[in-house]
């Protein structure tokens, strides 16, 4: 197989960014998805300005600015209601909004409609269960007895990756010690107030974070609460478990907390519940003609607000490097050019407030992090020629 040929693995916000980017370099690709069908996991999140800038890279911008929430304030508030501390996250003299908080199905159905145009094509109900790669080519195996071959292989599968297990078997998955349980809801459920900020709700490990997610009036604010248990909550206990029985153990569990959060809580009409599991940072970012990104690769705690962002820079650098190099030295660079950034911003997750670091590393220059995405950005501009 001589004509170069990138199979990418997984069908979310990763996969199908690096797939638009192959193909606006010239890159022949195809995104295979586990799913059967397009599917809305997960409620919401924020993109930081690294993440804007390569989606502005893809004249997409204005297509999230229309449906997101600029968070210009943090704040702290007791069970009781009572703010407790306050950050104000612009940049007053720049009119600078360090984040836009998105539904990720909103983002997804952005990029969806830009990867059809731009002619990617994602095939549904390819769940990944082997690779083999040989000299000149590497061929994934399905579920549902299909394979397809390509020159290069991406894995952009998610935190609990096949690919990654695939390549490298010895890396296992440990409990983070939390579960994660959130939900979207309308104006109307928020008993009258209305959030601008990101309001993080705290008593003592319980933590209930509310932003506004779109500009409309339905279904424009997301809510999300980390659940700490020693010992992992089963999965019949907690992500077989419906919405309706996730609300009666939610409801118990902030009965005392003020207003909006039990009514808040009550009217979800979808909650979504998942344990967390992480895994130790890798050796190597690559095997062979086989390649990670997104969270199959360095699988971000959520508490520094960087997953999507990294995701979106991960698609960018290395479709570029891709369309500079042959495989061997694209991966190389990727891993050598972004290694200390991703191990920098994965220490954020064990500082104290480390979303807030996360704002602080886009408005400090003399950051270190900060410097090291100006040199990877600045490559930008030649992505669309």
């Amino acid at each position: 197989m001589s004509e170069k040929h990138v199979l990418i693995i997984g069908g979310g916000i990763a996969g199908v960014a690096m797939g638009i980017f192959l193909k606006k370099q010239g890159i022949s690709c195809s995104v295979y998805e586990g799913y059967p069908i397009k599917k809305d996991a997960g409620a919401a999140f924020g993109i930081f300005p690294n993440g804007m800038n390569v989606l502005e890279s893809l004249g997409l911008k204005q297509e999230v600015l229309k449906n997101s929430w600029s968070i210009k304030v943090y704040e702290t508030i007791n069970m009781y209601g009572t703010v407790m501390s306050t950050f104000t996250l612009v940049d007053e003299e720049n009119h600078y909004y360090p984040m836009q908080y998105i539904a990720r199905s909103k983002l997804m159905n952005i990029l969806l409609e830009t990867a059809q145009n731009e002619g990617v094509c994602i095939h549904y109900g390819k769940k990944l269960i082997n690779l083999h790669q040989d000299e000149t080519s590497v061929t994934a195996y399905f579920e549902d007895g299909t394979q397809e071959t390509g020159t290069e292989l991406v894995g952009a599968d998610g935190i609990h990756s096949k690919t990654r297990q695939n390549i490298f078997n010895q890396c296992s998955m440990f409990y983070a010690g939390y579960s994660i349980i959130q939900g979207i809801v309308s104006s109307q459920d928020l008993c009258g107030k209305n959030y601008e900020s990101f309001a993080s709700y705290v008593k003592g490990n319980n933590i209930m974070g509310i932003a506004r997610c779109h500009s409309g009036d339905i279904e424009n604010y997301h809510w999300v609460c980390s659940v700490y248990s020693d010992r992992k909550i089963s999965s019949k206990e907690l992500e077989q478990k419906t919405t309706e029985e996730l609300k009666i153990e939610l409801l118990k569990l902030f009965k005392d907390w003020s207003e909006p959060i039990p009514s808040m809580i009550e009217n979800s009409r979808q909650i979504h519940a998942r344990s967390r599991f992480e895994f130790k940072p890798l050796e190597s970012w690559s095997k062979n003609r086989v390649v990670l990104i997104g969270d199959a690769l360095h699988g971000i705690s959520p508490d520094t607000g960087q997953g999507v962002s990294l995701a979106l820079e991960d698609a960018m650098y290395l479709s570029k490097l891709m369309s500079e190099h042959d495989y061997k030295d694209a991966y190389h660079y990727f891993e050598f050019d972004r290694k200390a950034r991703v191990q920098n911003i994965r220490k954020m997750a064990e500082m104290e407030n480390p979303m807030l670091l996360g704002f602080d590393i886009f408005k400090n220059p003399t950051n270190v992090a900060a410097s090291t995405i100006s040199a990877i950005l600045e490559r930008k501009e030649t992505v669309n020629e």
